[in-house]
Formats: C-alpha cells, structure tokens, sequence
C-alpha cells in the first residue's frame, strides 16, 4: 500500500511538471513565471526518474507484488512454434 501512494504522489508530481513544461515550450505567452519555473526545473529530473520509479514501485516488469497483473492462458508452452490456425480470423 505504502508503494502505491508513493507512485500515485510521484505521478502527480510528473503530470504537472510535465504539463507547466508543455505550456512552456509550446504556447509561452500563457506561462506565468513564478513558481511555474520550479515545475519546469523539475521535469528534466523527472523525467528519467520515470523509467526508476516505475520499475520499483509500479508493474512495469509485468509482475506485481500483488499477483493480480496476470492474465490466465496466457502463458506460452515450451513448444516455440506459433500457432497453426485453419483460417485467417474474420473469414
């Protein structure tokens, strides 16, 4: 639970960083200066500490802690062939 609340306040923190960033560059006559300038400061550090914070705390490998990001029948025999259909789905 602890790790889901820190990935949920990371992901709060990098969408409006990367959203202040966004204006910024895009339409800079809407950018108030400010405290704006923190959030842009902070999305070039943010922005690879996605790829770490997600590895660590979110289900980007494809497997959760919880056990629950498994999709039954979906795991794949030994044989390495793919399967042979009789038709082309939809004919």
């Amino acid at each position: 639970m602890k790790k889901r609340i820190l990935w949920v306040i990371f992901a709060v923190l990098f969408y409006q960083s990367g959203l202040t960033f966004t204006i910024f560059v895009m339409t800079p006559e809407k950018f108030a200066g400010g405290w704006q300038w923190l959030w842009v400061g902070l999305f070039p550090i943010l922005l690879p500490a996605f790829f770490i914070v997600n590895r660590y705390l979110g289900c980007a490998t494809g497997q959760c802690h919880t056990g629950t990001c498994e999709i039954e029948g979906t795991k794949q025999s030994s044989n390495k062939e793919a399967p042979q259909f009789d038709r082309m789905p939809g004919m």
